[in-house]
């Protein structure tokens, strides 16, 4: 019997910059990065990501997007513990 389950998940990381104006000049500052499950597939996509996460009143570019093939593994009592049961009717 298995002890554990793996999956192989893309994890994004976006990283952006919050421009501000200070003292009548622009400044930039880098924004703490997100990560997101799923592939991020364009600029606009990803700073919409950022804009959710910082507030539609900061001027925010986005600066890289990276993702990866990362894989993640639970032991099967830890995954039974926190997964919901479904039957073959709600698929």
């Amino acid at each position: 019997m298995r002890n554990t389950i793996t999956r192989q998940i893309v994890e994004t990381t976006i990283t952006g910059y919050a421009i501000e104006k200070v003292d009548g000049k622009p400044v930039v500052n880098e924004l703490e990065p997100v990560v997101v499950f799923g592939n991020v597939n364009s600029e606009r996509q990803a700073k919409k990501i950022l804009t959710d996460k910082y507030g539609k009143e900061m001027a925010i570019t986005v600066g890289e997007i990276k993702s990866d093939l990362v894989q993640y593994e639970i032991s099967v009592e830890k995954f039974i513990e926190n997964a919901k049961r479904i039957t073959n009717d709600e698929n």
